[in-house]
C-alpha cells in the first residue's frame, strides 16, 4: 500500500483552541475547523494544511495568512499552537452475530410457495418429463370436450 494512501486512512483529530474559526483546503476540499470543535480529517490534511508533523511550520502560516513578514512570526506561532492534535476516538462497531431489530439475518430468508400469475397460490404447471407438453394437454381437452357430444 503506497504512502499516500495510508495517510488517507489514518486519521487526526484536529481541535481549534484559537477564538476564530480556521479554514483550510486539501485536494479541493474545504475544511472549517471552528474553535473548540474536534473535527477528524485524514493525516495528509492535517499536514498539509498545519504542517502537522514538520518542525518548520513556515509554509503552513503563510498557507493560512497568519504570516506575511518575518514579524509576524511570534503571534501566527502563538496561533499555531493553539491547535491540538490528537488521535480520534476508537469506533465501536456493532458485532456481527447480531440481528438488526425486526429483520432476519442475513442467509435466513423462507421459502415461499410459487404464486400464479394471479397472485393466488398455486405450483408452477409442469408435464412429466416424457409426457405431454402444455399446448398438447390443451388440445387433448379440447378434443375429450368435443367427444361428448
Amino acid at each position: 500500500m503506497s504512502a499516500m494512501m495510508e495517510d488517507r486512512m489514518t486519521l487526526i483529530r484536529v481541535i481549534n483552541r484559537n477564538p476564530k474559526p480556521i479554514h483550510g483546503r486539501y485536494a479541493g476540499r474545504d475544511y472549517v475547523f471552528k474553535p473548540e470543535v474536534p473535527l477528524d480529517v485524514p493525516e495528509i490534511v492535517a499536514r498539509h494544511i498545519f504542517d502537522f508533523g514538520k518542525d518548520d511550520k513556515t509554509q503552513a502560516l503563510n498557507r493560512l495568512g497568519w504570516v506575511k513578514t518575518s514579524d509576524e512570526m511570534q503571534v501566527g506561532m502563538e496561533m499555531m499552537n493553539n491547535i491540538t492534535f490528537t488521535d480520534p476516538p476508537e469506533m465501536i462497531e456493532k458485532p456481527a452475530d447480531l440481528p438488526r431489530a425486526g429483520r432476519p439475518k442475513k442467509g435466513t430468508a423462507v421459502a415461499t410457495p410459487p404464486v400464479a400469475g394471479s397472485g393466488t397460490e398455486g405450483g408452477a404447471l409442469k408435464a412429466p418429463p416424457d409426457g405431454p407438453r402444455i399446448g398438447e394437454l390443451e388440445s387433448a381437452e379440447t378434443a375429450e370436450d368435443d367427444e361428448t357430444f
